[in-house]
């Protein structure tokens, strides 16, 4: 079992290639249960693998499996800290681009706040039997858990799993049972999520009503929800091809959705270039933005004259990232590439690559604020004319 260190805690992971790999596949990455660790999926982020072509990434949260420990007791900011810290820099360390985040009750709290409480690149998040809010059932079930925990075998079958099962117990059971943790509440971040949604939850689930991942449905943007009969709060166990078969068919609506994208075509020049005859670093910037300017003139439509002198606009970026894979040379002719990743509420953030044929030679990501002329000040992206401009170059 391979580790990682993340903000100075160790945590497990395993990478589980398909044996049927689809090109151009996100990976999938699998968050477990408030009592979970990696081999108490068994051999299901396989299955899924395979059935989707999809690399299944599978970890162990501090506290579970083998990972280093957690600080308990736990808060009620617990999911929150995972969401928002832990799991992005997870993601980032391991190299994982715009994967599809897979969470199981817990895991899929964390999953829809990590969507629409960051900026991480996700291309789809898939939860089942996940929390957004605490319920009478949720509390019920897991106090009597409580007392299987001290009169069954559960601390044997789940020490199996763990290094200190008796601190995964607690510091799961104390907090989901703390008077304060009858407050948590993540539905704020739904309407913020920006990637698909698919949420699974079972009739019969223990720990939850329907009413959890129909909230999901009313408040985030692109969700599909599947209601499985005879079926508790693993979904996974209970109704594994059903589970699988949901899974296929969402990852093919996200690796068949054809991407939309903005194209220049850009020839080096020698006032590019350094003295080598090799773009000197700082003009890419504005090679970049001037295929933002190209785009708004063609593919929105509104010239940058326009977007100043009649709408009284502008489109300032507040925050680049660049990566530098290759040199390009004087008399280069390189093919740049405009998406959308991500739309705020008076934001970009934009994906710009650029390519000598086949080679990739450098890579950006930007964000840009739509920003009032006279004001200075952020302006809202409105639904009724400028949103659906830049939702035609959404990536999916």
């Amino acid at each position: 079992m391979k580790t990682v260190s993340i903000h100075g805690t160790r945590l497990e992971y395993v990478r589980l290639p398909s044996a049927h790999p689809r090109e151009g596949a996100p990976a999938i990455v699998f968050l477990h249960e408030g009592l979970g660790s990696i081999s108490m999926w068994r051999d299901f982020p396989q299955k899924v693998a395979d059935a989707t072509g999809c690399e299944a990434v599978v970890y162990s949260r501090a506290g579970y499996g083998r990972s280093d420990p957690a600080t308990l007791p736990r808060a009620v900011s617990y999911m929150h800290d995972e969401g928002l810290a832990v799991l992005p820099a997870l993601l980032a360390e391991l190299g994982l681009d715009s994967p599809i985040l897979f969470g199981h009750s817990d895991g899929g709290s964390i999953s829809l706040l990590c969507a629409g409480g960051t900026d991480t690149p996700l291309a789809g998040v898939i939860v089942m039997a996940p929390h957004v809010l605490v319920e009478d059932v949720s509390v019920k079930s897991i106090a009597e858990a409580g007392v299987a925990w001290a009169t069954t075998d559960l601390p044997v079958k789940l020490g199996k799993h763990h290094q200190n099962v008796e601190a995964v117990f607690r510091g799961w059971n104390d907090i989901w049972l703390h008077p304060e943790f009858r407050a948590w509440n993540i539905e704020d971040y739904l309407p913020r999520i920006q990637c698909p949604v698919l949420a699974i939850q079972g009739e019969d689930d223990e720990y939850g009503t329907m009413e959890q991942i129909d909230r999901i449905a009313a408040k985030a943007k692109d969700v599909e929800l599947v209601k499985l009969a005879d079926c508790r709060h693993s979904p996974h166990k209970d109704q594994p091809q059903a589970v699988i078969d949901a899974v296929l068919a969402f990852v093919e609506r996200i690796v068949d959705k054809p991407a939309t994208s903005y194209e220049r075509v850009k020839r080096i020049r020698f006032s590019h270039c350094d003295p080598a005859g090799i773009v000197f670093y700082p003009r890419y910037v504005e090679l970049f933005n001037e295929v933002v300017e190209d785009w708004f003139a063609d593919g929105i439509g509104i010239d940058f004259h326009a977007l100043h002198e009649d709408h009284g606009l502008g489109i300032p970026t507040v925050r680049l990232e660049v990566e530098y894979l290759a040199p390009s040379r004087y008399g280069d002719l390189l093919t740049f590439r405009l998406r959308v990743a991500e739309i705020g509420n008076a934001s970009l953030k934009l994906e710009i690559s650029a390519s000598a044929g086949e080679h990739l030679r450098v890579r950006a990501q930007l964000k840009v604020v739509l920003a009032s002329m006279e004001t200075l000040r952020p302006v809202p992206i409105t639904e009724e004319f400028w949103r659906p401009k830049f939702a035609a170059y959404l990536k999916p």
